[in-house]
């Protein structure tokens, strides 16, 4: 069974100090408190420690200490919880105030969610003088992702893992202004004839070359209606064959444009009604 011990200083080996306490007496599991002016200090015994003194975090017995050691558990200083060291698994039981304090996190290290899983990693920057700030906001405004720091001018980067993407999953994008953009190819290669889909999700611009036989394409996949969905289709040697397109495209001047038999034709096609109807027109012809 585990005894429990008090004391009033740490160190110095008189009345009252915890190295005092014969290491003979002591037991694996034992516990002490100190009590001083201006604390309150818990300690468990760890039998097997042999740590180097380190008052009050460890403390040696002075007599027969062998590998035992006082190991620091918890300090409450004026009312409030300052120092946690063996507690693997600390719990609250409210609200933690940083009291104007900083929290400082390990390069690598963040905050889990309940089941111990990541959900936000830190990772430093040696010389960092620039940093995010985040902020809530009343009822009718949005909360804020902000750059700020030393710096003047300060980007803010949104890096996707791999071939992963930032997906605003048909969010509004509001007030954009861009610089230096590209658009994705949607690369269909020579088609030999037959049936392709265009799949819209796949990019905003097309290429293809048309070749042996009859080709025939569908369009899949455009924005929700009253979203304006655009495409550019790219077409190398559209005229060496029949070209069929879906029922919905409505050219300019109601007719197909004459394409090209070797060369390449740029297509433009516009819909506002998730497709129901595809305003096409050549955007260029006999381009090369």
């Amino acid at each position: 069974m585990a005894n429990f011990y008090g004391a009033t200083n740490y160190i110095g080996g008189g009345t009252g100090t915890v190295d005092a306490i014969d290491g003979n007496n002591l037991a694996q599991g034992d516990g002490l408190f100190v009590i001083t002016t201006a604390q309150v200090s818990f300690h468990y015994l760890n039998a097997t420690s042999g740590a180097a003194e380190a008052s009050p975090t460890v403390i040696s017995p002075d007599s027969n200490a062998g590998d035992k050691r006082w190991i620091l558990v918890a300090v409450y200083a004026t009312g409030t919880l300052s120092n946690i060291v063996e507690d693997l698994t600390p719990q609250l039981g409210g609200d933690l105030d940083t009291n104007e304090k900083d929290v400082l996190i390990d390069t690598g290290h963040g905050i889990n969610d309940e089941n111990d899983l990541q959900q936000i990693i830190f990772s430093t920057t040696a010389s960092a003088v620039n940093e995010i700030t985040i902020k809530n906001a009343a009822t009718g405004n949005g909360p804020e992702i902000r750059a700020t720091g030393d710096d003047a001018n300060i980007d803010l980067e949104l890096i996707p893992k791999g071939t992963g993407a930032v997906n605003y999953l048909d969010a509004l994008l509001k007030r954009a202004k861009f610089l230096d953009y590209s658009e994705t190819v949607n690369a269909l290669g020579d088609l030999a004839g037959g049936t392709d889909d265009i799949d819209i999700t796949l990019g905003n611009v097309v290429t293809a070359t048309v070749s042996t036989g009859a080709q025939t394409f569908t369009f899949s996949n455009p924005s929700a209606s009253g979203n304006a969905c655009s495409f550019t289709l790219i077409l190398t040697n559209g005229g060496s064959e029949t070209v069929n397109w879906p029922a919905a495209v409505d050219w300019a001047g109601g007719t197909a444009p004459v394409l090209t038999a070797a060369g390449v034709d740029v297509l433009t096609f516009t819909t506002v009604d998730a497709g129901t109807i595809w305003y096409g027109f050549a955007a260029g012809l006999a381009m090369a």
